[in-house]
């Protein structure tokens, strides 16, 4: 009688094999999560750094910040170019912020823009907010080199919890425009 033999994998090596593919997927996917974080970081920044200069140029040319002090009059508020003064908190798809347009033609006298071709959402799907007077802290993304607790007019990102006007947290991404 002749014995013959079988081939195939038993029960423990399937199963040694499932966990070393479990494995390398975990730790495949966990890498891939950092990288897709360091680039919604990266686009914000890059984001910011673009509406700040619209910001500039919009002071330059019209000699004024954006404001909220009336919707029916020319903002009283100067360039963000050359002084730190303080109004209101905005969106930036406000069109009181001028970076589209002029909303009532006269409300930014020397308005060339637009300024930017629209406002983009940061990679969270949040708006972007233009604050002139954001408090910096020292986990504050943007802020390094700043003392804490220091209140600078800038451009920023609630982050991935999308906290917003007036709500802001660690994970903040800000862009400072002026340091008084």
């Amino acid at each position: 009688m002749k014995i013959t033999s079988r081939s195939g994998f038993t029960l423990i090596e399937l199963l040694v094999v499932i966990v070393i593919i479990g494995l390398l997927a975990g730790i495949g996917i966990s890498s891939f999560t950092g990288a897709l974080n360091n680039a919604k970081h990266g686009k914000v920044v890059s984001d910011l750094k673009e509406i700040k200069e619209a910001i500039k140029i919009l002071g330059v040319q019209t000699g004024f910040a954006p404001t909220l002090n009336s919707e029916s009059t020319a903002p009283t508020v100067p360039a963000t170019v050359r002084t730190c003064t303080f109004n209101s908190e905005m969106l930036l798809n406000n069109p009181y912020m001028g970076l589209l347009s002029d909303p009532t033609g006269s409300f930014y006298p020397g308005w060339g823009g637009p300024y930017l071709e629209s406002i983009p959402l940061d990679p969270w799907g949040n708006q972007y907010i233009y604050d002139p007077d954001y408090t910096c802290h020292l986990t504050t993304s943007g802020c390094e080199g700043l003392p804490d607790n220091k209140v600078v007019r800038g451009v920023h990102s609630g982050g991935p919890n999308g906290s917003g006007i007036n709500a802001y947290d660690v994970d903040d991404i800000v862009t400072v425009i002026c340091v008084p």
